[in-house]
């Protein structure tokens, strides 16, 4: 079963990571020149501010779930891989 972590658009992302970091970089700069100012938008920009940190905390989730899940498949397999080293027999016994 291939590994999802390693397929798809995250395999993309980190083979070419700058071209996500200049996306980033325009829709940070695009966000400040539309974020309404004046307190008469007060609220709009507090619910915005607030619906971006919701999804800021759902992002940095999934990636600390799937670093989890990633570094807990490399540790089955280092795990799996010791255990079948010492159950191999090392030579003629004397």
């Amino acid at each position: 079963m291939p590994d999802p972590i390693t397929n798809g658009w995250r395999a993309r992302l980190a083979a070419r990571p700058w071209p996500a970091v200049g996306i980033a970089a325009a829709a940070g700069a695009l966000a400040g020149l539309v974020l309404p100012r004046g307190p008469r938008l007060l609220l709009r920009a507090k619910l915005g501010d607030a619906v971006l940190a919701a999804l800021a905390a759902i992002a940095m989730r999934a990636v600390r779930d799937a670093a989890a899940h990633r570094l807990g498949a490399i540790a089955m397999s280092w795990w799996d891989e010791a255990q079948d080293r010492t159950r191999q027999p090392r030579g003629p016994a004397s």
